[in-house]
């Protein structure tokens, strides 16, 4: 494992992300990045989903001046994504899990499709140690909803960056 990273190039960040104006590297540039190493050192990975679907049962109790109590019970579906890494040299092998909850779109096979993808890059980025080139990733801000209904801010033109130049080996 040590000589096929020794061997990744940065994944590129070519793909722009417009809820917080940066880019990041899309699946295919974090496969392209190892897919030389892979086959040098005799890496297999692989991704398998679990998709399970959840009730979700959420009460709100509402208590007026006038004494009155209003409770209002909503119940919905949510669809929690897991997706398993397994990386394999010969007969041994290592298994991550990655759980993304993609919320209460059961019918929507757009926003299941979108959770695997996300699953599958992330997993394979981190398994496998992919580095990406020109700053690091925003550490999921742009998925956060805040209080003021408005998506998160990218701090990762505050975050150290890597150079797009090889790493010359430690040992």
């Amino acid at each position: 494992m040590a000589k096929f990273q020794s061997t990744l190039e940065p994944a590129i960040k070519g793909t722009s992300q417009p809820f917080y104006g940066g880019n990041y590297a899309d699946l295919n540039s974090v496969i392209e990045a190892s897919k030389k190493g892979k086959e040098e050192a005799g890496i297999a990975f692989a991704t398998v989903p679990d998709i399970i679907t959840e009730k979700v049962k959420a009460t709100k109790t509402t208590t007026y001046p006038d004494g009155k109590v209003e409770v209002i019970e909503k119940e919905s579906l949510e669809i929690i994504e897991i997706t398993r890494g397994i990386i394999m040299v010969g007969d041994q092998w290592l298994e991550g899990k990655l759980t993304v909850k993609t919320g209460n779109k059961v019918n929507d096979p757009q926003a299941m499709g979108s959770g695997l993808t996300y699953n599958r890059r992330y997993l394979q980025a981190n398994m496998l140690n992919i580095p990406t080139a020109d700053g690091e990733d925003d550490d999921g801000e742009a998925t956060q909803e805040r209080s003021n209904g408005k998506k998160g801010s990218s701090k990762a033109s505050s975050r150290p960056r890597m150079s797009s130049a090889k790493a010359e080996p430690i040992l």
